[in-house]
């Protein structure tokens, strides 16, 4: 991935994040222990990191030129002469200086026609600032503690500018929110949770909170017997098993398994969901019980089963070939296995 695309995935950041949300003032708010390392990165050519934490300054104090200015000459020493114009803009936008305002402009003008700077640096492992975005996320969750959750809120946001990776930050600010009664960005910000995180436990108490929102799928989870559900390789409940009713999804493509430990049964399923869609994800399979003596090894439909007392497999035609450890004995049985079916073999024929 090259610098351009990575600071234009970096730019988008702020525009879903906090536009039009019940900001605090940003005063005594302090960004200096993000534009001070960030200094430091421009003596090193690391522009795209000075980038990422000028942006997370800028979601901690809002629109202030000085920001606008300096991420400006940022994106222009690193070669992203359009990202550059749009910050000038933002500068423009947000500035009362007639002499820089000029200047602004003519650069827009400038950069307009000037051919980026060839970059052959990989900056990839710069775009996310994992330790500051977790120092922000730490201050927000002070804030949260002494209730002031306009601040906890900044500091949240300026955590997702610096690594939107962080998944469970989204869960935060819409219990920031919620704590601030404003539902409908707690319930955005859930619902952009579930939709990365749909399963294990906190996902849970965000779809309690979300109960009332019709513009979520429901899914049904069905097993012939009692069986795991992961969704997005994360368990939906750490104890429950099938079935589940109504499980609330956001719109989008979901990768589903769902599995019997006992019975080594699984099922991969990948369904795509709407809003108000009610859909059921269901995994319909029988068992085989083979106890033979002298024991022996199963094949089905030409596949080893391994080496297990019970087998599940899904519902369907089977050609089933029993051949005994010593190789003495063989058997074969067409079966047609029906969901929730048992079938056990105990002799040979």
């Amino acid at each position: 991935m090259n610098r351009c695309t990575l600071l234009t995935i970096l730019s988008l950041g702020l525009v879903v994040l906090g536009t039009g949300s019940r900001r605090a003032d940003a005063r005594g708010i302090d960004a200096k222990w993000l534009t001070q390392p960030a200094e430091k990165a421009i003596l090193s050519n690391q522009f795209a990191k000075a980038a990422v934490l000028y942006n997370g300054a800028l979601a901690l104090r809002g629109p202030e030129p000085r920001l606008y200015w300096r991420l400006a000459q940022i994106y222009t020493m690193g070669g992203q002469f359009t990202l550059a114009q749009q910050t000038y803009g933002n500068f423009i936008k947000s500035s009362k200086e007639p002499k820089k305002l000029a200047r602004a402009k003519a650069e827009i003008q400038r950069l307009a026609t000037a051919p980026a700077p060839f970059v052959s640096e990989d900056v990839a492992r710069q775009v996310r600032q994992r330790r500051f975005a977790m120092k922000s996320a730490k201050r927000a969750r002070s804030f949260m503690r002494r209730k002031k959750y306009h601040i906890a809120i900044r500091y949240y946001e300026a955590a997702l500018v610096m690594d939107n990776s962080l998944v469970g930050v989204f869960r935060l600010l819409g219990t920031a929110y919620g704590k601030l009664k404003d539902k409908k960005r707690e319930q955005v910000f859930y619902i952009r949770y579930l939709r990365l995180r749909p399963g294990g436990v906190l996902a849970a108490k965000v779809r309690s909170r979300l109960k009332d929102n019709k513009n979520l799928a429901k899914v049904t989870f069905k097993a012939s017997f009692r069986s795991a559900v992961y969704i997005n390789r994360l368990p939906l409940s750490p104890k429950k098993k099938t079935p589940f009713k109504d499980v609330l999804l956001p719109s989008g493509t979901y990768t589903i398994i769902l599995y019997h430990q006992k019975y080594h049964a699984a099922k991969k399923i990948r369904i795509q969901v709407k809003a108000g869609q009610s859909l059921i994800a269901e995994f319909k399979f029988g068992v085989i019980s083979a106890k033979l003596k002298p024991w022996a090894r199963i094949r089905a439909n030409g596949r080893d089963l391994g080496l297990w007392d019970h087998i599940g497999l899904p519902a369907g035609q089977y050609k089933l070939e029993f051949t005994s450890a010593d190789g003495a004995k063989k058997m074969t049985r067409r079966i047609h296995l029906k969901g929730g079916e048992r079938l056990k073999i105990k002799h040979w024929k």
